[in-house]
């Protein structure tokens, strides 16, 4: 089981962002701020859920999907081991 940050700068407030959102949920991502996620996965790679992700938002917005080993969080909304598998 892998763990992939998702960080975005949805950079127009006007648009709709609802299926990123949905999707981020359905697939069992975990909100840590307002623009980072965090989510566990097996056979994945961050190019491969970036890729998926990038169906979502539009062309002006940014996207990183980081594989990370290590993770301390401060503050956070929720917690990666809140995570479910």
């Amino acid at each position: 089981m892998s763990l992939f940050l998702i960080n975005f700068d949805l950079r127009k407030n006007k648009k709709d962002y609802k299926s990123l959102f949905e999707e981020l949920k359905y697939i069992g991502a975990l909100q840590l701020t307002k623009e980072t996620w965090c989510i566990k996965r097996t056979c994945t790679h961050a190019t491969t859920l970036r890729n998926h992700l990038l169906q979502l938002i539009f062309e002006d917005d940014s996207l990183i999907v980081s594989k990370i080993q290590e993770i301390a969080p401060h503050k956070t909304k929720n917690l990666p081991k809140d995570l479910t598998n």
